[in-house]
């Protein structure tokens, strides 16, 4: 069917969407140091990459659901992290 972008669509979009063939999916990651050579971001730069990947490639196997993407979440707390000024 079709692949979304929560943010990008209207409330009354969602609520025309057939809940039975409409899937939701969120990219959770870490914000934290890798140190200095890469950003801190990097988890969850790859976990956004991985759920892009991971929605092509279940459309491809099967393209009768909507599959919309949540905005991706950083979370987790890291004992390294907590002197950072984050």
């Amino acid at each position: 069917m079709s692949i979304l972008n929560m943010e990008k669509i209207t409330w009354k979009e969602i609520l025309n969407l057939d809940k039975d063939k409409s899937v939701i999916l969120v990219a959770l990651s870490p914000i934290e140091e890798h140190g200095l050579h890469l950003p801190l971001g990097t988890d969850y730069i790859a976990a956004k990459d991985l759920l892009k990947a991971t929605i092509d490639s279940l459309e491809k196997q099967n393209n009768l659901y909507n599959y919309i993407i949540y905005p991706s979440l950083p979370i987790e707390y890291n004992e390294l992290s907590r002197n950072c000024i984050f």
